[in-house]
């Protein structure tokens, strides 16, 4: 009797809708519902993106107290019991678990491109210039043009001798390694009485900026940036690279603050420029002309 009252009472709960939950448990003949339990999705230490590297990149999982890692980077699923090594081209997947409950699961994708040296960067030289590429990443290999064309595999391939730049002219490279996503650097060299010295409204306009007061007030990175950006609107292009040179927001902007201060005679700069950055690092800047070519 006492059995039927006590069934009877919790037929009445459930019915007004007080337990609601697919896990269940049997209580005389009345099912009683209990609410599962919800485990929150594990974090990555970085975010889906391509990085720099010099050949291992370290990524690390967390959860919630309690919960167990899984992760899988292409086979099976394993436990995560420490820093994971990221030495290629990677899609990680990984979940958290707890009381054999599950986390949703969460993708990132990893992309590696090699660290690169350039020795004599791109710049204005008065001859013939050897150019050096190294890499602190191993079994990387450099191909090259001289043209301002895109290098592939099938382009020159880099010796250790160096390339020699004997005029002036537009250095691009490819740096590859089986496994990761190529990296691509240009270099522009103007060399002072070669047969392709670029000149403007028939002649040059070059001047000696290393007596400059601005100039003199940059760091060695910031120098080489300003040679960079005079070389460039000195050929009434827009687009400068920096790659690996290291610099920050504030050096570019100091940078070209000295440059514009230092160099009046480039009358057809408009009043802006705009630059990008990857892995915190300025990867190139965009000038503005208030004047077309033509009417320079």
């Amino acid at each position: 009797m006492k059995k039927q009252i006590i069934s009877a009472a919790l037929a009445a709960v459930i019915s007004a809708g007080v337990f609601v939950s697919p896990v269940q448990r049997y209580v005389g003949t009345s099912t009683v519902a209990f609410a599962a339990e919800t485990v929150s999705a594990p974090k990555a230490s970085r975010k889906s993106g391509t990085y720099s590297s010099s050949g291992t990149l370290t990524v690390r999982l967390t959860a919630d107290s309690g919960s167990q890692i899984y992760y899988s980077t292409g086979g099976s699923y394993k436990l995560y019991t420490k820093t994971l090594k990221i030495t290629k081209n990677t899609t990680l997947k990984f979940y958290a678990q707890k009381n054999g409950a599950k986390s949703k699961t969460v993708t990132v994708k990893y992309k590696l491109t090699p660290k690169v040296k350039v020795t004599n960067a791109g710049g204005n030289y008065d001859s013939a210039v050897t150019v050096k590429l190294s890499s602190t990443a191993s079994g990387v290999k450099f191909y090259y043009t001289l043209d301002g064309s895109k290098p592939t595999k099938s382009s020159a391939l880099y010796t250790t001798k160096g390339i020699t730049v004997s005029k002036s002219a537009k250095l691009r490279v490819l740096a590859a390694k089986t496994g990761w996503s190529g990296k691509y650097l240009a270099e522009e060299y103007t060399i002072s009485g070669s047969e392709e010295t670029s000149t403007l409204s028939g002649e040059s306009i070059l001047e000696d900026y290393k007596s400059k007061y601005a100039y003199n007030t940059l760091t060695a990175k910031q120098k080489k940036a300003y040679e960079k950006i005079f070389n460039t609107v000195s050929e009434y292009k827009q687009t400068i690279y920096f790659q690996d040179m290291g610099l920050t927001d504030k050096d570019i902007q100091y940078t070209y603050w000295a440059f514009d201060y230092d160099n009046p005679q480039f009358f057809w700069l408009g009043n802006g420029y705009r630059y990008m950055t990857m892995a915190n690092e300025v990867y190139s800047l965009t000038v503005d002309y208030s004047r077309t070519k033509s009417h320079v």
